[in-house]
């Protein structure tokens, strides 16, 4: 009897519903503090030179103490890669040697394009180093 009673006061207690606390995200948006890159149309050396510049900056400590990323809209990034929308700075490309291409082929190991990885690398390590410069 003490049982039945105490699985009718419990089944009183629960409304049926899952309750859900809703999260959001802020979007990422250009300076607001991190730093974004968006690739438009290029090679297959833009997005491995990205990903490996990204993955650098990040073992370093990411930019404003935030990890750098790709992101999907050349709106929200700091860094336009390729395409008309190119705001790159003049960078010197890394040497596009052995070394870099063995380091390369760890984040993409089809890449082909090894020479343009190499100016993209530089691009994005130098548009990072500036906006930690700006921070100053």
């Amino acid at each position: 009897m003490l049982a039945l009673v105490l699985v009718a006061v419990l089944a009183g207690c629960s409304s049926g519903e899952a309750r859900t606390v809703p999260t959001t995200v802020p979007p990422v948006t250009a300076k607001d503090g991190r730093f974004s890159v968006y690739q438009a149309i290029g090679t297959d050396g833009d997005v491995a030179g990205i990903e490996l510049a990204i993955a650098d900056i990040n073992r370093a400590g990411g930019v404003h103490g935030h990890r750098a990323r790709m992101v999907g809209d050349a709106d929200r990034a700091d860094l336009v890669i390729g395409g008309k929308a190119d705001n790159a700075p003049d960078a010197e490309p890394v040497a596009a040697d052995d070394d870099f291409a063995d380091r390369l082929r760890q984040v993409e190991p089809t890449v082909t394009d090894v020479e343009r990885a190499a100016i993209v690398y530089a691009e994005v390590r130098k548009a990072a180093a500036d906006a930690k410069a700006d921070e100053l």
